[in-house]
């Protein structure tokens, strides 16, 4: 029983080390490569969107910065893509109860099996529901960006062709070749 104790604190330690590893690591290309690799085809040349992992859509304001309407729209969608304080305040009490609730540490020094647990799977519950509450506030912020291009080809040459949504899995001309599966929060993206 005692193994079985310690092999469970463990596998605790391991999904909370990946938990902060994906969190840390959402605005990285490495991490997220189909939305550091997206292009857009301008005057018949792909050209990268997102060319730094801290401002998304950056590689675009060349050509937005032309239309007004078309760059207040980029500069929502780079501002409404920060991190925020609230995520990481929640990221941090989150693991901070899990590493609690492992050790004997603080308030869980003389507490029982059954509570140590009700306050692991709270912490986890809370790392998982706030990387989700990310991904999809970051996939929902990209109708924006989809507005700015919108403008921008209304009254601005040449045009950009840019198609946001297209899977890694999808061929050049833009039919996809096979079915992809996924976890999808349901708002506009699978990631």
């Amino acid at each position: 029983m005692k193994i079985f104790k310690i092999f469970w604190k463990i596998v605790c330690l391991i999904n909370i080390l990946f938990l902060s590893i994906i969190s840390a690591t959402t605005n990285n290309c490495a991490f997220a490569i189909n939305i550091c690799g997206r292009t857009a085809v301008i005057n018949y040349q792909e050209v990268l969107i997102d060319t730094s992992t801290t401002k998304r859509g950056d590689g675009l304001r060349y050509y937005l910065e032309k239309d007004s309407v078309a760059k207040q729209y980029l500069d929502e969608y780079q501002q409404k893509n920060l991190p925020k304080w609230y995520n990481a305040a929640v990221g941090t009490v989150g693991t901070s109860v899990v590493l609690l609730s492992l050790g004997k540490l603080g308030p869980f020094e003389d507490v029982n099996d059954t509570t140590k647990k009700t306050w692991l799977y709270s912490g986890l519950s809370l790392l998982i529901l706030n990387f989700l509450l990310v991904k999809t506030l970051e996939y929902s912020n990209e109708r924006l960006l989809i507005r700015s291009v919108e403008e921008y080809n209304k009254r601005n040459l040449p045009q950009i062709y840019f198609s946001p949504y297209q899977n890694s899995s999808d061929n050049k001309s833009g039919r996809s070749g096979d079915t992809s599966y996924g976890i999808s929060t349901g708002i506009i993206k699978e990631f």
